[in-house]
């Protein structure tokens, strides 16, 4: 006797069932994960609305010139640890004024750059008109560390095998971030150097 055509319908979505769960759905390891394996990395936009500064040394080690503007940061982001990978570190609306030292030898000028060859300088919302400074570009930073909201890395180079020639460090709560730079060749003085907590900046 012939079954009726429901229980061949049932059979039928139970075998469909089945198949599913084998082949990679509801249940299986072999499915795809919410947590993507090659996660794209988040940004995140940082900017202070007051004058900062920083100073260039000149051949003896004095702060022979104030390089002053708005900093700006972006920071780059595992999404699913919030480790920090990469930072990129500048400031905007810059001047540049040379100091009195102790040993009357100027200071080298810094570098500026047009605003608007910043990566994501239209997130910044920094103004066109003005020069900017990159203290810190994108790259590699082997000595990057996170702490417990705080982050430190050395870059730069100093001929003769001294070595990295600035030592950043910033600290961060949910929305304010503060951070500083030392010189750290001490022969030929190639970092730049600033007070403790120089820069102040806003998370946009």
């Amino acid at each position: 006797m012939e079954r009726p055509a429901t229980h061949w319908l049932a059979a039928l979505a139970a075998l469909l069932l089945l198949s599913t769960l084998a082949c990679g759905g509801a249940g299986s390891s072999t499915g795809t994960s919410t947590v993507p394996t090659n996660p794209t990395a988040t940004y995140e936009f940082w900017k202070g609305s007051i004058p900062n500064s920083y100073y260039s040394l000149n051949i003896y080690g004095d702060r022979a010139l104030q390089v002053t503007g708005k900093p700006w940061m972006v920071l780059k982001r595992d999404p699913i640890t919030l480790q920090i990978l990469d930072c990129e570190f500048g400031l905007s609306e810059v001047t540049q004024t040379q100091i009195p030292n102790a040993n009357n030898q100027p200071g080298s000028p810094e570098p500026t750059l047009a605003a608007t060859s910043i990566d994501y300088y239209t997130n910044l919302q920094l103004d066109t008109t003005k020069p900017v400074t990159l203290c810190v570009g994108w790259g590699a930073k082997p000595t990057l560390v996170n702490g417990v909201q705080n982050f430190t890395f050395q870059v730069g180079s100093s001929p003769g095998g001294v070595g990295y020639n600035e030592s950043w460090s910033f600290s961060f709560l949910s929305s304010t971030m503060w951070g500083d730079v030392t010189n750290i060749d001490k022969t030929y003085y190639l970092g730049i150097d600033s007070d403790s907590k120089a820069f102040s900046l806003m998370k946009l």
